[in-house]
């Protein structure tokens, strides 16, 4: 798990939202896909083989 970089706090995330936020300070922090990275939430039917 992540840290918070204002307080070093634990980051939840809230991966529906693309959003992490601090525990600790409510802090929130953009969290975005890197280009090419599958999303995080996906059918079953989007793995199998084509």
């Amino acid at each position: 798990m992540k840290a918070c970089p204002k307080c070093a706090g634990p980051l939840v995330q809230l991966r529906s939202l693309n959003l992490r936020i601090c525990n600790d300070c409510k802090a929130e922090f953009d969290w975005n896909l890197k280009p090419g990275q599958p999303p995080l939430i996906t059918n079953n039917r989007d793995r199998r083989a084509k």
